[in-house]
């Protein structure tokens, strides 16, 4: 025997594991309990503490694998209680009734001392010796009534195997079904988030939108939630219960909304809250009965909390008290600014279908609009600034379309929002979204660094007949405009003179003009309330906010801070100019040195294929006539020549093996994608692959033989140069010079000191020594 209810405990996140805690008395069972429902056996020999026993995903039907720990005489009952998902609580059925009394003396209560906030299941073990002959409902109704947080109670045997598996099965499903977020149990009804998110469900399923669910808008509803569809019998005996408890429930068509909750809360009391919570899963619902967040557009936004303050009296009213379109786009305008996951949340709960990101725009920040000096955007927003008695409100109220009668004292000391629709000239209308900043909550504003990047207009409003009123809005322009220039979020400012219809000071109009002018905005702007004259003042702040580069002030330290910025950037300038002119006349001189050619005047760069294009550009016949001078076999040019054709020709054919397996690797890749068979292609190309690398071996070797023979060519003789084999033959008559004289009068080479400090043959190389010799190193290192 087993009774249930409805728990209020909190819903948990079961994605990984569901942890079941058994705690009681000692020698009640529990051990013995949690290896019965694990083994399906009863085991003769029980240790006094069981590890953490873990059921595998196949134990229980909903496939979510079980944790159950055993905390007997462990002392660490509160800590492991912590990381519970359910409590399994259990007491002796046989004849020690002290066990059951401590339940509502000890247990229970220091559950609710620990604040453990889970499905608790009491469980009344050794039910095979149970000689009670009060039964089980009579026992438990006083604790379950006065303990709420009692989910379920159970009797059961591990040495007979009497439901020995439905304890933790039951302590399973209330932690994955928890019926907190669904039904009251005082009121013995849904909870009003169920019954919102029951009712778009509806909608949803009511394809033909005539408030009822007919017979093939039932079936394609059951074969979406539960993968079956329902018998026509099936369909007939739903409607038939919903009519008779609840004859509203159904019509001619067929089930109606309220017979479609009627059915839910059935379930729910018949101990079916699964079914309720399959339909809510299967619409991506979380255990919160919101919206799942994977299903809101990703890493743009997050949830914010449910607020519904900014937008009770934040919209223009019919006379009726409705809503006009344009309050109603206004006021999606103002939640998607505010709330946008909130916003994308509502459009999937009217039925927008398509792709949730794809249902708001993301526009660029404010910053580049103002580099760009345009900005674009269809909902501006507005901060309003200024003292308190500077009526601030009342503008915010005729903006939207009360008149001043109907709120001839408003003023208010909280932030407050109001949205519109603005008729801009020559273009379509512009949503303003207003914000009411009260006085003294400018400073908390300030506290943040990035209180202004959701600005794009600020509004300063002040009283034209009180000089206090205006130089405290002088005060708070000042402020925005230093926490701008601090931070980089710098806004455009408007100046708003109030209550012109009262004759004026002259002190604040000569002030603000002042200000104005020496802060670099526009003018102040005069309106009045009272008759209604607002001198387009919101079709001002609209074109401000367009141009986001202007009206944007600078105070007294912004201007030097420019000013130096400026004198540093132009410093800056002219330090890159000169260094990239010395870079460049580096670099030219290096290339003027790199190309000179002292001692080897006609030095060809014997490097593979640039010795080839050097052929092709002086003429074989002078490299020929420069080896017959040096007495060399004119033969070898030829045969260098050969070499390099022939590997040409070989580079040449792994290029065409490389184009056609590229060729057969996209006809095996078009095959595949068809489903043809592209086996005969495949070894094709793996054909193809071998071939080009026996080629691309046969490329390798003959480079290496050009490279080879190549660097046994010299460099070219200058005509100047008597063509001999006999040395005398180069200076008839005069002495006949070595190598240290040539070295010593050619100024390459310093033997003299080089044998002060390095001894006999010691030298130092100077001048184009050093740079024949570093060529020397480089070509032949």
């Amino acid at each position: 025997f087993q009774m249930a209810r409805y728990s209020t405990g909190t819903v948990v996140d079961f994605s990984k594991s569901v942890r079941i805690v058994v705690i009681g008395d000692k020698g009640t069972g529990k051990s013995s309990l949690i290896a019965a429902a694990a083994t399906n056996s009863f085991p003769a020999n029980v240790p006094p503490v069981l590890p953490d026993t873990k059921l595998p995903l196949q134990f229980f039907p909903d496939g979510i694998p079980v944790t159950i720990v055993d905390t007997s005489s462990r002392g660490m009952v509160a800590e492991e209680l912590k990381h519970a998902d359910a409590v399994v609580l259990t007491h002796a059925s046989d004849d020690r009734p002290e066990t059951l009394q401590r339940l509502s003396t000890y247990w229970l209560p220091e559950l609710r001392r620990l604040e453990v906030k889970v499905p608790i299941v009491v469980a009344g073990c050794k039910l095979d010796l149970d000689k009670n002959q009060a039964s089980f409902e009579q026992v438990m109704s006083p604790i379950m009534n006065q303990f709420r947080e009692i989910e379920t109670c159970i009797e059961c045997s591990a040495l007979k195997q009497i439901q020995a598996q439905e304890v933790f099965y039951y302590a399973q499903k209330n932690v994955i079904h928890p019926t907190a977020p669904l039904f009251d149990q005082e009121t013995q009804a849904l909870k009003p988030r169920c019954v919102r998110a029951l009712k778009r469900i509806f909608i949803l399923c009511d394809h033909d939108k005539d408030g009822a669910l007919n017979e093939a808008e039932l079936d394609q509803f059951q074969v979406k939630c539960f993968n079956a569809p329902l018998q026509p019998n099936e369909i007939e005996g739903i409607k038939r219960v919903v009519q008779e408890r609840l004859p509203e429930g159904v019509n001619e068509i067929g089930l109606t909304v309220a017979g479609f909750l009627f059915l839910h809360a059935l379930f729910i009391e018949k101990g079916r809250i699964e079914t309720t919570w399959t339909v809510l899963r299967k619409f991506v619902y979380n255990n919160d009965v919101r919206l799942a967040n994977e299903w809101l557009p990703p890493s743009l936004f997050k949830r914010a909390p449910d607020q519904e303050a900014p937008y009770e009296d934040a919209a223009e009213k019919t006379a009726l008290g409705g809503l006009s379109s344009d309050s109603f786009l206004s006021l999606w305008s103002l939640m998607t600014v505010l709330e946008p996951a909130r916003s994308v949340e509502h459009l999937i709960c009217i039925g927008f279908q398509g792709d949730p990101s794809s249902a708001i725009r993301i526009t660029r920040r404010r910053l580049l609009d103002r580099k760009k000096k345009r900005c674009e955007r269809k909902v501006v927003q507005c901060f309003v600034f200024g003292p308190n008695s500077a009526r601030k409100s009342a503008l915010l109220n005729c903006f939207l379309g009360r008149s001043y009668a109907d709120n001839p004292g408003s003023t208010t000391t909280d932030e407050r929002y109001a949205v519109n629709m603005v008729d801009e000239t020559g273009s379509a209308k512009k949503t303003l979204v207003m914000r009411e900043i009260p006085e003294d909550g400018a400073q908390g504003l300030f506290s943040s660094m990035e209180s202004l990047a959701a600005c794009d207009i600020a509004v300063f409003v002040y009283d034209s007949s009180d000089e206090s009123s205006w130089k405290r809005a002088s005060e708070l322009l000042v402020e925005v405009a230093n926490h701008g220039e601090a931070t980089g979020y710098e806004v455009p400012c408007l100046m708003v003179s109030a209550k012109d219809d009262i004759v004026s000071s002259q002190i604040p109009i000569q002030d603000s003009t002042r200000v104005t002018q020496d802060v670099g905005i526009e003018h102040h702007v005069s309106i009045s309330s009272k008759l209604e004259d607002f001198n387009n003042l919101f079709r001002k702040i609209i074109t401000a906010a367009q141009h986001p580069h202007l009206s944007i002030p600078e105070t007294e330290a912004g201007k030097s801070r420019k000013h130096y910025n400026r004198k540093i950037n132009r410093f800056l300038m002219v330090v890159s100019i000169v260094a990239a002119v010395v870079v460049v006349g580096l670099a030219a001189y290096f290339v003027y040195v790199s190309q000179e050619r002292v001692l080897l005047p006609e030095k060809i760069e014997n490097e593979g294929p640039n010795f080839m294009q050097q052929y092709k550009r002086r003429g074989t016949e002078i490299i020929r006539e420069s080896q017959r001078r040096r007495l060399a076999s004119v033969d070898f040019v030829d045969e260098i020549i050969k070499l390099d054709k022939e590997w040409r020709q070989r580079q040449f054919e792994v290029d065409a093996l490389r184009t056609e397996f590229n060729k057969l690797n996209k006809q095996v890749a078009k095959l595949k994608i068809s489903g043809g068979d592209a086996s005969e292609l495949i070894q094709q190309a793996e054909k193809n692959k071998q071939d080009a690398l026996k080629k691309e071996k046969e490329v390798g070797d003959a480079y290496a033989k050009l490279k080879e023979d190549l660097v046994k060519v010299g460099n070219l003789v200058p005509d100047s140069v008597p063509v001999s084999n006999d040395e005398p033959v180069f200076a008839p008559g005069k002495k006949v010079m070595n190598h240290v004289d040539l070295v010593e009068n050619t100024f390459i080479a310093d033997t003299k000191r080089g044998a002060e400090i390095a001894g006999g043959r010691g030298y130092f190389l100077r001048g184009h020594g050093v740079l024949l010799n570093h060529k020397l190193l480089s070509t032949w290192g």
